[in-house]
């Protein structure tokens, strides 16, 4: 005799159950690792060299950084580092809207004032529009975290960029051998339960990269709810 048996195929219920929140850091090179998507400048009459340091950096999840080095001092202008080149900074259409958070660290070898980041959004026609952080100062030789800036994603953008800007006639006595350096890029969209402090795919517990290490956006679990 065959015995039929009965199976109970009611789904389960999912009333209740929790989801992991997510923070989103767009940055695809945060730390600066290397020239991916770096862009520099050394100010009117300057010159100077990139390296990626890789210890020294403000953090433990970001020791390594983005260094300027002079050769020629500038005799005005800024000197620049930006994070946004093509391919690198990218705004997914689901961004369009949302308000985004901008953060990063400096240090200047060299006591500065007037130090500050601005960050800009770009379309298939070029600049869109942007916004600009408070000045703040730094000590030599010590980093600092520069004041956010919070910025709504405008239509049509397909990618941002960060600015760091070191004013050259906020640096007495800037010369030959100066350095200026940034890292721990930043930028993620207001979440509920995170603070806002800098992680990227490497930093520990929760977090990881949606692609190739320092080549991708990174994900950092904040909460569940």
């Amino acid at each position: 005799m065959t015995t039929v048996r009965t199976v109970d195929v009611t789904p389960a219920d999912t009333t209740g159950m929790k989801k992991l929140i997510y923070a989103v850091n767009l940055a695809k090179n945060p730390r600066g690792v290397n020239s991916t998507g770096i862009v520099v400048g050394f100010g009117t009459g300057g010159a100077g060299g990139v390296t990626y340091p890789t210890t020294g950096g403000p953090l433990t999840d970001a020791p390594t950084f983005v260094r300027n080095t002079l050769t020629t001092a500038p005799t005005s202008g800024s000197i620049t580092i930006i994070l946004g080149a093509v391919g690198t900074t990218d705004i997914d259409p689901a961004d369009i809207g949302s308000q985004m958070r901008f953060a990063v660290y400096a240090r200047a070898s060299r006591a500065a004032t007037g130090v500050s980041q601005s960050a800009g959004w770009y379309g298939a026609s070029g600049f869109l529009s942007g916004a600009a952080g408070a000045s703040d100062s730094l000590v030599a030789n010590t980093w600092k975290a520069l004041p956010a800036i919070t910025a709504t994603v405008p239509a049509n953008t397909t990618r941002f960029q960060l600015q760091v800007t070191f004013p050259v006639a906020s640096i007495p006595g800037l010369a030959a051998g100066d350095t200026l350096d940034a890292t721990a890029f930043l930028i993620h969209k207001p979440v509920t339960g995170y603070d806002g402090s800098y992680f990227d795919g490497s930093s520990p517990i929760g977090s990881a990269w949606q692609g190739t290490a320092h080549a991708s956006r990174s994900t950092k679990i904040v909460g569940i709810g």
